[in-house]
């Protein structure tokens, strides 16, 4: 089983954090990227972007192999350093509409379904 450790973007979520506060970590994984076909690279992006939206304190994504890991960390990589850049605005806030036409871009497409 692989497993990419994601925390929170926010440097400032970290020093409000109480010692008493419970920490609240998501684990994920590859949800929907099996039968019903989704792109893992989409996913693991949605993911994220969801638990920061959430505030959540941090992320554990599972995999079942290498070559899904591979994939669902390029998905992060990818919103870290290209979309969020081109997405937020002055506030840090993803504007939704230029995220779904900077994926749209990227031709991204929906994967094929694993027979499970």
């Amino acid at each position: 089983c692989e497993t990419l450790h994601q925390s929170s973007c926010s440097a400032e979520d970290e020093k409000k954090s109480d010692e008493n506060q419970k920490k609240v970590i998501i684990h994920t994984g590859n949800w929907g990227c099996g039968a019903f076909g989704g792109n893992i690279e989409v996913h693991a992006m949605l993911q994220v972007l969801a638990a920061v939206a959430a505030n959540v304190d941090g992320m554990c994504y599972h995999s079942v192999d290498k070559r899904s890991m591979q994939k669902a960390q390029n998905g992060v990589n990818v919103l870290l350093k290209e979309l969020y850049p081109k997405c937020k605005d002055k506030q840090g806030w993803i504007k939704t509409k230029v995220l779904m036409n900077e994926l749209l871009k990227k031709g991204y497409k929906w994967g094929t379904p694993n027979g499970t």
